[in-house]
């Protein structure tokens, strides 16, 4: 079903720009320099006079050019008989005077319960979500809770009328806060003067070419299209972050509001996804020269301690990310290797007779799969020497050994401090890794536990093969104990 929605989504949006890009050479001259006349006025009108501030000292309040555009645009197109002589298309009908009250029909809530609370969904998001967006660029803060009720009553009280469900409008917030309206006072203002529109006014703006209103909206437009340029600094800061901002931003331009969402949100939880399977492993060190300060082996004045390997994973433990996890604090079970820190990837993990065969044989694990390059160094404890093992995709081997062996590995720890919840699976594997090394005479320490991770590890079991002192405070602590 999923499949067919979406092939209809995208054949409807795919046709419009087939018929859009090869219709254009029939572009109705008329009706586009009207609009560009109205686009004209209202963007020079915006940077020259609203937006700048030497002119806003003097007038006070914001010119208001979108009036002024629709008054000379209907007076204008009267006088011209834009839509007789020259084919430009006016509002034509508008409705007046307001329907009587009535009940709702309680008996189609049955056939209609289905759409209308995923369209309730949809208009609930677009709503928070552009009150977001203004909340932020006018540095304000919103209530989501008082919004929802808010709109909750407006199509209850509108559904009375038999009026469509409404939600937050894109264009026309930016209307309005184009115009400079900045309190529920425009609003009220706007109802009232709607309102009158609809009771006496509306056969007066018949003859009004519907390119002006396009031509409002498209300018009011601009000010948020600027909006795009915010993915500068975020691909400054983060490139997964711009990613996201970029694809939202063209689904929104290229389909719908609603369809921008919706893949917004969606690409938003694989990306989320991603990032929980993939969390970075730091391996860590003492600094040079003190006691307790710890830090990633990555700073030149970070040294690793001597038969001690230290594993700090940034994120939750758990089924995407547990397997790669062990199978890096595998490796490091061999003697002499010192490995790196770096992003988990989805590596298989190497069973316990496989480890003492190649402790035994003294040769390195080689991935059975093509990964990207993974560096381990070989550094003797005295930092005398150095050497470098690159495991590549072809898995070709590259040694160049130390001429001394460092001293064997007594101990692991694996600070908790940045760990936030492990799951079963995250259990069972840290269940299995300890096991393991419990009979291979290595140590296993847990340093920097929170409450809820510490009571998953006693209720999983996995403390129960641990002696109580093999839980420390901190790495510093744990390190000064061993």
């Amino acid at each position: 079903m999923m499949r067919a929605i979406f092939r209809a989504i995208t054949e409807s949006h795919l046709q419009f720009y087939i018929d859009f890009f090869s219709k254009i050479s029939q572009t109705h001259v008329p009706t586009l320099i009207v609009s560009l006349i109205c686009i004209t006025i209202l963007y020079l009108t915006r940077v020259l006079v609203n937006q700048n501030p030497r002119v806003m000292k003097i007038i006070r309040v914001p010119f208001p050019i979108e009036l002024l555009v629709i008054i000379f645009g209907t007076l204008a197109s009267y006088e011209l008989d834009l839509e007789s002589e020259w084919g430009v298309k006016t509002v034509q009908n508008v409705p007046t005077g307001l329907p009587a009250p009535v009940l709702p029909h309680y008996s189609i809530i049955p056939e209609i319960l289905g759409r209308t609370f995923s369209l309730a969904i949809v208009a609930s998001a677009v709503l928070i979500s552009l009150a977001k967006i203004f909340a932020t660029k006018h540095n304000y803060k919103i209530d989501a809770n008082q919004e929802l009720i808010a709109i909750g009553a407006s199509n209850i009280f509108g559904s009375f009328f038999l009026c469509i469900p409404a939600t937050g409008a894109l264009a026309r917030s930016a209307v309005q806060e184009s115009v400079g309206g900045s309190t529920q006072m425009v609003s009220l203002v706007s109802a009232v003067i709607v309102l009158i529109v609809l009771v006496a006014l509306g056969r007066f703006l018949q003859p009004l070419p519907k390119a002006c209103l396009g031509a409002i909206i498209m300018v009011a437009l601009i000010n948020m299209l600027k909006g795009a340029l915010e993915v500068r600094n975020l691909w400054k800061v983060s490139l997964i972050d711009a990613s996201i901002f970029m694809v939202t931003l063209l689904a929104t331009l290229l389909l719908d509001v609603d369809y921008g969402l919706a893949i917004g949100v969606l690409y938003s939880l694989l990306v989320f996804a991603f990032r929980m399977q993939y969390g970075r492993v730091a391996v860590l060190g003492r600094v040079r020269g003190t006691l307790d300060e710890i830090k990633p082996l990555e700073d030149p004045m970070v040294d690793e301690v001597s038969g001690i390997k230290i594993f700090r994973l940034h994120g939750p433990l758990y089924s995407g990310n547990a397997e790669s996890f062990v199978a890096k604090i595998r490796k490091a079970m061999i003697s002499n290797v010192r490995v790196v820190s770096s992003y988990l990837s989805p590596v298989p993990e190497l069973e316990a007779t496989e480890m003492d065969e190649t402790m035994t044989s003294g040769q390195q694990p080689s991935s059975g799969n093509n990964q990207t390059e993974i560096t381990v160094v070989t550094r003797r404890q005295d930092q005398a020497t150095d050497a470098v093992i690159n495991i590549v995709q072809n898995n070709s081997l590259l040694t160049k050994a130390g001429p001394r062996q460092a001293k064997p590995l007594r101990a692991i720890i694996i600070d908790c401090s940045a760990i936030n919840f492990i799951d079963v699976v995250g259990t069972e594997k840290l269940l299995r890794l300890v096991n393991e090394c419990n009979k291979k005479g290595i140590r296993v320490v847990f340093a920097a536990c929170s409450d809820s991770v510490r009571d998953i590890l006693y209720l999983s079991g996995v403390a129960a093969a641990l002696p109580e002192e093999n839980f420390m405070s901190s790495v510093s602590d744990a390190i000064d104990e061993l």
